[in-house]
């Protein structure tokens, strides 16, 4: 299940007659520290604004295209190299009848996306780009039969009715893979950021997530410890360790490490204010 929730009450009222053509939720999104370095565990000793942990982070599911594809969708070209990663994803919306509900679907993954519709933005207008599609558009390949090869195509926030139906392509060969760590930067970290606050009575950390080079912003993640209730444990994002000590001439703490991140789902829910606040779902 994504668990990428960008909704609020009102979408979902009014989805079901004015929804989108073709909604995407994308494979869920994870920690994935074996992909990574070995993490620190014990005593250690942290300065101001220093990552303690960190995660490499990726889809659950995504493909690995075996060769390269250009395509031209919504009047606008794309063009894909080999080894370029699409996220597994469930189609949704008012023409996801046009898919095959047996047919394997993979995305391209949203943030990346930005940097590849740099291409279609030097073959079309950005005026009539936007015309014909929605300011969010992913390119998604679909396999029809299930054997490993992407046979059709469709561009999410299409909003013509001729832009719609999948475009047959020819065929390409793709390789499925699980736990896949993003393209591009994308890590996780916890930040210790020292005395914060206008008063300075309390440490802060922090989560940080880079995706694909594009660093997600939070609304409510900080975690604060009050100095003068050293030692305190802390668990945050799946990490967990406890403060000892805090040293106010340098800043430093001292902590004791029972583990730092741990493979799990992570993922972002939008309030009206469209402030993310992040969720973990230890796996």
């Amino acid at each position: 299940m994504n668990r990428y929730i960008a909704v609020t009450t009102l979408a979902l009222s009014t989805a079901a007659c004015s929804g989108p053509h073709y909604g995407v939720n994308l494979s869920s999104k994870a920690f994935l520290p074996a992909k990574g370095n070995a993490q620190p565990l014990g005593l250690a000793e942290f300065a101001p604004d220093a990552t303690m942990f960190e995660t490499p982070v990726g889809f659950r599911k995504a493909a690995h295209l075996t060769d390269p594809v250009k395509l031209t969708l919504a009047g606008k070209d794309f063009n894909f190299a080999t080894g370029d990663q699409f996220a597994g994803a469930n189609i949704y919306g008012k023409s996801a009848s046009l898919i095959p509900r047996s047919a394997a679907i993979f995305c391209g993954n949203e943030r990346m996306n930005a940097f590849k519709a740099l291409t279609a933005f030097s073959t079309l207008g950005m005026s009539s780009l936007l015309n014909r599609t929605g300011n969010s558009t992913q390119v998604c390949l679909i396999d029809s039969e299930n054997d490993a090869s992407f046979d059709k195509a469709i561009l999410s926030g299409a909003k013509r009715a001729e832009d719609v139906a999948p475009v047959a392509i020819s065929p390409v060969g793709y390789d499925t893979a699980f736990n896949d760590v993003m393209a591009g930067e994308s890590i996780g970290r916890i930040i210790y950021r020292g005395k914060t606050g206008m008063i300075g009575g309390h440490i802060s950390f922090d989560l940080q997530v880079v995706e694909s080079g594009t660093p997600l912003v939070f609304d409510n993640v900080r975690r604060k410890v009050d100095i003068k209730s050293l030692p305190q444990e802390v668990s945050l994002m799946g990490t967990k360790f406890t403060v000892q000590s805090y040293d106010p001439a340098t800043g430093k703490i001292k902590v004791d490490i029972a583990n730092g991140f741990r493979e799990g789902d992570y993922g972002l829910t939008t309030t009206t204010r469209t402030s993310y606040i992040p969720i973990y779902v230890p796996r």
